[in-house]
Parts: structure tokens; sequence; C-alpha cells
């Protein structure tokens, strides 16, 4: 790593920050699972949900799209165009908050949280730009150390406070969880915020206004469909159901945080050279690779499908073990995202960016029917097999898409529809065990000694996916 350059040394540093910080939030869960009640846990969740959404509206996708592009366009004024994009996502935040100030009455009841916790909501998406583009411009300088520092700072700091605030404030632990969690992070964006605002010196500029929304806004429907997908069963369980149900799928989904952390490491790690191949063309090379990556995280999924007792028992209070039935469907919903990752990518290689949209939108619009039609009738428990039924359509959906970007055979899609419905039944089958101990161990036995046969299969599979 000393003689690394610096883009490497940079790209490590974060992705180190990236997996610690997700670590943090894993077992952060360990500790608050047993100090706060479902409800709480639920609030909690449904703030987050939110969050994601509202976001996506306020900032325009600002922070998360057009700023990268910006960073080469407004080189030479990017201090100017920084400013200028604060100004933006603040006028659009104040507006955001004198609606629910005026229409306070009917929009908490849709929000189905706290009022407090909405003024938290509202700082958080105007304060959080500015750390997210102080962000991008150390990547694109690769001045990776102040960046790892804030974000292990911030995300320890704040886990520690949150502690602290929902013992010594217990009347509202939600809404103290939150505070003394997002309290450093206020603290640092605000010092940013004042800096680039005071650096930059221009408010509202109609170049780079025009220039943001251009690019941003047709970006809106995919960013606000993907945060639908992953956010609106929360939102419709707390509301159909209660605060406490959407602590028990809360929990759950924190759960299957542990195997999406690995699911983005490798896309991370495939995107680059899968891109190299396309550009070459060589497409054989990226379905012979693609297969061996599948199984392996086929089985992956399959090992957390088979420990998911003892995971959420590990992270959570026994109050929680009712979310154990949440485990499978979510579990199978991050290899389906896995799944069509695999084929947006070809899209996004492609530019098929309207095709993407097309895709992401209508399963959003699927996911939320299906919520409104079973939960009220299922309970919470729907909202995993709703989730994973969006992200199954989404990945037939961008196979058809990615076809049509490229008519080359690229994928082996019997090869992947076989292992997806061996990976589905196994699933469901080992649910069936979840009450009985010493079958489902057996099993493991039986799977862990054909693990350790193919054991120089995997580690050489590994060891490709290393190499790219």
């Amino acid at each position: 790593m000393k003689d690394a350059s610096a883009p490497v040394k940079a790209s490590f540093w974060f992705m180190f920050a990236n997996i610690v910080q997700k670590a943090i939030s894993v077992i952060t869960t360990m500790i608050f699972t047993r100090v706060l009640t479902k409800g709480d846990y639920g609030i909690m969740n449904t703030f987050q949900a939110w969050y994601g959404v509202l976001n996506v509206i306020v900032t325009l996708c600002i922070p998360i799209g057009v700023y990268s592009n910006a960073m080469i366009d407004y080189k030479d004024e990017l201090d100017e165009f920084t400013s200028s994009m604060l100004t933006l996502i603040t006028i659009n935040t104040a507006f955001a908050a004198i609606i629910f100030c005026v229409f306070k009455a009917q929009l908490i009841g849709l929000l189905n949280i706290p009022t407090s916790m909405v003024y938290l909501l509202f700082l958080s998406i105007w304060l959080n730009p500015a750390l997210d583009f102080w962000f991008v411009q150390q990547k694109f300088s690769y001045k990776y150390k102040k960046s790892v520092f804030i974000s292990l700072f911030t995300a320890v700091g704040g886990a520690a406070l949150a502690y602290l605030f929902v013992v010594y404030m217990p009347f509202n632990k939600a809404f103290s969880k939150t505070l003394g969690g997002s309290l450093l992070t206020f603290i640092v964006c605000l010092y940013l915020y004042i800096m680039m605002i005071k650096r930059g010196k221009i408010g509202i500029n109609k170049k780079y206004w025009k220039y943001a929304l251009v690019f941003s806004i047709p970006l809106i429907p995919h960013f606000l469909s993907n945060q639908v997908l992953s956010s609106s069963d929360r939102i419709i369980i707390s509301k159909m159901v209660s605060n406490e149900a959407a602590g028990l799928y809360g929990v759950a989904y924190s759960a299957a945080t542990i195997i999406q952390i690995v699911s983005s490491s490798v896309n991370a790690s495939w995107i680059p050279w899968t891109y190299q191949k396309l550009d070459k063309k060589e497409f054989d090379d990226i379905g012979k690779l693609s297969k061996p990556i599948i199984i392996v995280f086929a089985l992956a999924c399959f090992a957390f499908v088979i420990f998911a007792p003892e995971i959420l028992h590990i992270l959570a209070d026994p109050k929680y073990k009712d979310a154990i039935w949440c485990m499978p469907p979510i579990i199978l919903g991050v290899f389906f995202i896995f799944i069509y990752s695999l084929f947006s990518n070809i899209e996004f290689f492609y530019k098929k960016t309207k095709l993407i949209m097309i895709a992401t939108s209508c399963a959003a619009v699927l996911n939320i029917v299906l919520n409104i039609m079973f939960i009220p009738v299922f309970g919470y428990i729907a909202a995993a097999y709703t989730t994973l039924a969006g992200y199954i359509a989404l990945s037939v959906a961008h196979y058809f898409f990615m076809k049509k970007a490229q008519k080359a055979k690229i994928y082996d899609v019997k090869f992947i529809v076989l292992v997806s419905i061996a990976l589905t039944l196994s699933s469901f089958v080992m649910m069936a065990f979840y009450e009985h101990f010493i079958i489902r161990y057996v099993i493991i036995f039986i799977i862990a000694i054909i693990v350790f046969i193919k054991r120089d299969y995997i580690i050489s599979v590994m060891k490709k996916l290393k190499a790219q």
C-alpha cells in the first residue's frame, strides 16, 4: 500500500471508512434494540425512511448526481458553484418547511413521526449537502485522510452521543437517539456550510441553477423510485399497522445490512472490469466469470438465511424475535438487487438511463400497490415479500432492457434463473426448520462438508474477483 498510487490509496481508505461506518451501524443495532422499545425503534425507522424520500425531492439529487459532473465542468468556478447549490437547497428546504408548517395538521398524520423529529428531518436535509459536497471534493482530489477521519469521528462519536442521550434524556427515546446520533454531523455540516458560502460568495446564479436542474430533474424519478423500493414498506407499516411493527421490520432490515455490504463490495469490484470488457466487446468473459460469482453470492445469502435466528439473537433483544420471519425474503431481496445490478451495469455503460428510470419507477409503483394491498391483511411480514416481488420484477425488467441496450449474449439467463429458483426454494424450506434446532444444524453440518470439499473452487473464484 505504501507504493500504491494516490487514486488506489484513496479508493482503499474511502472503502475502508464506508465499511467501518456500516459495521458501526450494525453493532449499534445490538445496543439500541436493548434500550429502545419496539415503538421507538419503529419511529426511528420511519424517520429514516422519510428522510430518504424527502431528501431526493428537496435537494433535487444535486449532492448525489450533478455535483460530480460540476467538479469537471466548473472546476475553475467550483467555490461559486458550490455556494450557489447550497443556496438553492436552502431555499427548497425553507419552502418545504413552510409547507409543513401551513399544513401541519394534515402532514403530521401522514408522516407519522413526532413534530420534533420533523424539524430534525428538515435540519438534516438542509445541512447534510454541505458535507456531501465536501466529501466529493476530497474524493476527486484523493485527499482521503481528513475525509476518513470525519467519517469515523461522526460515526463513532454519534453512536456514543446517541446512547448517552437515550440514557439521560429518556422522555422521548426516539428523538433523543436521533438527535444524539446527528449532533456531531450537524456541527461539522454547519461549519462547512458557512465556510463554503463565504468562500463562494454566490447565491442565486441562473447559469449554475439551469445546469444543475437540467441534469438533476430527470434523475429524480429514478432516485425517488429507489428510495420508495427501500423505504415505502416501513412508512406504510407504521401507518397501517403500528410503530411497533415498523420496529420489528426495521430490525430485520438492519440484520440484512450485513449481506448488503458484501453485495455492494462485490459490485464495486465488478463494475470497472465489466466496463473494460464491454469496451473491448469481450462479452463471453463477462458471462463466464459471472457464473461462479453468482454461485458464491447465492451461497453467502443462503448462509445468512440458515443462521438468521443466531444473527437476530446477537443483534437484537429477545422482544424482536418475531422479526426472524422477515429475514429470508429480505435477504432474497438483496440477492435480486445483486442480480439486477449485473444487468443495469450494462445499461449504465451504454447510457440507457431512461430505461433504468422506467424499470425502477415501475418496480416502485408495484411495490407500493402490493404493500397497500397485503400489509393491512397479513401484517408487517407481508412487506418483506412485497419488497422481494419488487426486486424480482426489477431484475426481469432490467434483463429485457439490457437486451435492448446490447443484443449480444452476455449473461446465461437460464443459469441465473435456476440459481435464483434454487436459492428461493431452499431458503423457504430452511424457514420451516427455524424452530427445530437439531434438524437445522444437521443441514448446516452437511452444507459445511460440501463447502469444505469445494473450498478450492470457492477460493479461486474469490481470487479472480480480487484480481479484477
